[in-house]
């Protein structure tokens, strides 16, 4: 076989492949647009992008109580286009906070990713074609074949002086808010970690390591 007779073979099937390629995406996306097709939602915490295997709802930025006192427990994603009805001006006693990381030297997020006192961005996915999805902690892969890992982070929540809020599962890969580097405070959060001497004995728990967490979908 000559050197020619291999290129044009070789071409050939990049061609044939590259056309499968682009009907399975077109598919896909033609799929996505076909009413009554289910998918469970999902936050993405700071990120600002959605898996490749879900489709973005909207972005935004995370937002929460202050930090030693409040009035929410649980984080939210505000989007960036905001909406209001009637105003006054008068929303003075519950308001919502930026979310900062908050954890110190040494930490995953500060020290590896400097992440200190930046806010935290969020996306809202819907996981196409699939109904269920489940965050689960203390857990790096989904719990069989039959789900999909959607991503990997650590589960954080506030510190032990703080105000309650929820424990959520921020992207092992996190970005930041652009313009939001400096310490507001806000809505804190630190890596998670068990305490064995409450939570019981367990061997395969380590006392103050950083709990992973997954999104799977199914």
């Amino acid at each position: 076989m000559t050197e020619t007779t291999c290129h044009v073979i070789v071409t050939s099937l990049t061609e044939l492949c590259w056309g499968h390629f682009v009907e399975y995406e077109n598919l896909r996306d033609a799929a996505r647009k076909l009413p009554g097709l289910t998918g469970g939602t999902y936050i993405r915490w700071s990120r600002t992008t959605c898996p490749k295997s879900s489709s973005l709802i909207y972005r935004g930025k995370a937002g929460g109580s202050w930090y030693t006192s409040g009035w929410g427990s649980n984080l939210l994603c505000l989007p960036d286009d905001p909406a209001y009805l009637n105003t006054t001006s008068r929303a003075l006693f519950s308001k919502i906070r930026g979310v900062e990381f908050e954890d110190s030297g040494g930490r995953y997020f500060d020290g590896v990713l400097r992440m200190r006192e930046r806010n935290l961005p969020c996306v809202v996915c819907k996981a196409d074609y699939r109904a269920t999805v489940l965050m689960t902690p203390a857990s790096t892969e989904c719990h069989d074949d039959s789900w999909t890992l959607e991503y990997q982070g650590y589960l954080m929540a506030g510190g032990p002086a703080h105000q309650q809020a929820s424990f959520v599962c921020v992207d092992k890969d996190p970005e930041a808010t652009d313009g939001q580097d400096t310490n507001r405070n806000g809505e804190l959060l630190h890596h998670t970690g068990i305490d064995c001497y409450t939570f019981g004995s367990s061997p395969s728990y380590k006392s103050g390591a950083e709990l992973a967490c997954i999104v799977c979908r199914k």
